[in-house]
């Protein structure tokens, strides 16, 4: 069966990580600027504990499912981790990596004897894209929009509180709205696509596309343009190769992702 055809069956698998991969694509940049791309590790996996939390006090991955908690679970936890520890710039480091550690061995330590709680924590962190629904389509295309929009409403100032935070302090930016604003708008994507992609895809797509558009181009406002095309490029191609070569989506995205960001900082090289 062709890509095409098979379309009418997994048409929410595809949307939903190609919208994701285009979503964090653009709030990588961000990321990356900030000097903070550890941090989205930390998110995904501060999401994995709660859902494992969730699991220890009772629920099972089914309910969760049934009751739509997981998303809203993983949001909470991602957007909590990125407003305690995504503040300033790239000296947090210590903190994103004890989050980090933490919650990756409670995670674990949680599920260990609950029956098939290790499977849905494994389940998280190895990345399965083919369990999207319609609403994660709409969910993720609701928070592309947002994101799209803010970006082009407040360029400048944006790119000011990225560029040279203190400037843009000077100058009457609010800095700590802008703090809050990225924090939630992190955590959303990250938890959300990390309930329906998993922790490898989440990661890949919110740092890969940012480091490739950043050794194609030198202004961080054409990087916001060209990172989202980027991962959605990415996610096309990768989900078309997985298709036809029966090989899971979420990994042959990333390695095909990871593929185009050696390839653009090689060709920095070469060219400087």
């Amino acid at each position: 069966m062709s890509f095409w055809a098979s379309w009418s069956l997994f048409a929410d698998t595809w949307l939903s990580s190609w919208l994701a991969a285009t979503l964090l694509g653009l709030l990588g940049v961000a990321v990356v600027a900030r000097e903070q791309v550890f941090l989205g590790a930390a998110m995904a996996q501060a999401a994995t504990a709660a859902t494992a939390l969730a699991l220890f006090f009772g629920a099972s991955a089914r309910s969760l499912a049934a009751l739509h908690l997981a998303g809203p679970l993983a949001v909470m936890a991602a957007s909590a981790v990125a407003l305690i520890t995504g503040r300033g710039r790239g000296h947090r480091e210590s903190h994103v990596a004890l989050v980090f550690l933490a919650c990756t061995s409670l995670s674990l330590l949680l599920v260990a004897k609950l029956p098939h709680g290790l499977q849905e924590v494994q389940r998280l962190v190895a990345s399965s894209v083919v369990g999207a629904s319609r609403s994660d389509t709409m969910v993720l295309g609701a928070l592309l929009l947002l994101s799209t929009g803010l970006a082009c409403w407040r360029r400048r100032e944006l790119v000011t509180w990225l560029i040279d935070p203190a400037f843009a302090g000077a100058v009457g930016i609010p800095l700590h709205r802008w703090n809050v604003f990225l924090a939630l708008l992190l955590g959303a994507a990250v938890g959300w696509t990390l309930q329906v992609a998993g922790m490898l895809f989440a990661l890949g797509c919110l740092v890969l596309p940012a480091l490739a558009a950043r050794a194609l181009v030198r202004e961080l406002g054409t990087a916001a343009v060209v990172a989202p095309l980027l991962g959605l490029s990415g996610a096309i191609i990768g989900s078309m190769a997985a298709h036809a070569y029966d090989l899971p989506p979420a990994q042959s995205i990333v390695a095909l992702l990871a593929l185009m960001t050696i390839l653009a900082q090689g060709w920095r090289r070469l060219r400087g």
